[in-house]
Parts: C-alpha cells; sequence; structure tokens
C-alpha cells in the first residue's frame, strides 16, 4: 500500500469519527478489516492484530481524534509500509 492511498484511509476512518453516533468498538475494529484487506501483507498484518484488540475493548475515542486507537493503528500500519517500501 502505498502511503498516499495510506492517508486516504486515514481520512475515511476518520471521518466516521464525526458521525452522531460514536462507532461501537467492534465496529471501528470492522473498518480497520476493511482496511486491512486493501493494504500491503505488512501494513495488513498491523491493523488486523490491532483490530482484534480494539474488539476486546470496552470503548474508544473516536477514530477523528487525534491519538485515538484507529490513528495510531494506521500510523504503525504505515511504518510497515514503508519497511516495505524501503527493502525493494
Amino acid at each position: 500500500m502505498t502511503l498516499p492511498a495510506l492517508a486516504g484511509l486515514t481520512l475515511a476512518l476518520s471521518a466516521c469519527g464525526n458521525e452522531p453516533e460514536q462507532a461501537t468498538p467492534s465496529e471501528e475494529a470492522d473498518k480497520l478489516d476493511q482496511a486491512a484487506a486493501q493494504s500491503d501483507p505488512k501494513a495488513a498484518a498491523v491493523i488486523s492484530k490491532r483490530a482484534d484488540e480494539l474488539r476486546g475493548m470496552g470503548s474508544a475515542a473516536p477514530a477523528g481524534e487525534p491519538g485515538s486507537f484507529t490513528q495510531e493503528t494506521m500510523r504503525e500500519a504505515g511504518a510497515a509500509a514503508s519497511q516495505t517500501e524501503a527493502a525493494r
């Protein structure tokens, strides 16, 4: 996954936090799984693992909030993807 694509996914997930009702951790995890399905293997592994962690949480900050679980997940996935790109 390229960094522009990752940025687009981050913005899409961030927009979810702006909905009138905050998504549940399970709903946010489902969105992360969708992002993982569109990612390179290293980024997908990070996103999938974090989605599973999120499902076990009782609550989480909205995806659009700075430093939220979702934003940190995408940051970590971006770092994993950039390591893949650098290795090429």
